[in-house]
């Protein structure tokens, strides 16, 4: 079951499974694009939820790409509180770490308003990359790291 978008338009949201690491997680990857996320209101982050609510059953990893989010209307912080909220309380038990891309200016400001609401234990998902170390670290091809890197 895809969410409200997807059912319509399929793929719309480029939720992708990646393969698994050595150690059989499951790698996603999302990248936050104009099309697919003019505004991360409560409507997008709900068909966000549908999507992970989909996969969580199995320890993960979620690999997202912001270099278009700046490109976004600013976000509500409430509706992102409350994503942060329910990605702490859904999947505390399966989402091994968050993996950002590309880091924008957009997601800086937003981690950085949101931190002091953040569990220790979500916080502690999160990595940033600069550079595609992590990636290989994951058991990526070099194919793969390169379609969604650089």
């Amino acid at each position: 079951m895809s969410c409200s978008k997807c059912a319509e338009i399929p793929d719309f949201h480029k939720f992708i499974k990646l393969g698994k690491t050595n150690q059989g997680y499951r790698i996603y990857y999302i990248k936050f694009t104009v099309t697919s996320y003019q505004e991360l209101n409560e409507e997008a982050i709900n068909n966000l939820l549908s999507h992970l609510d989909q996969i969580s059953s199995k320890p993960w990893i979620w690999i997202i790409n912001t270099n278009e989010l700046d490109n976004l209307k600013t976000p509500n912080i409430f509706v992102l509180r409350t994503f942060y909220t329910e990605i702490q309380k859904r999947y505390k038990n399966t989402l091994k770490k968050i993996l950002v891309i590309n880091k924008s200016t957009m997601l800086n400001i937003i981690y950085n308003m949101l931190y002091p609401f953040l569990s220790t234990e979500i916080v502690e998902l999160f990595v940033f990359c600069s550079t595609d170390k992590p990636l290989i670290e994951l058991g990526l091809e070099d194919k793969i790291i390169k379609k969604i890197f650089y």
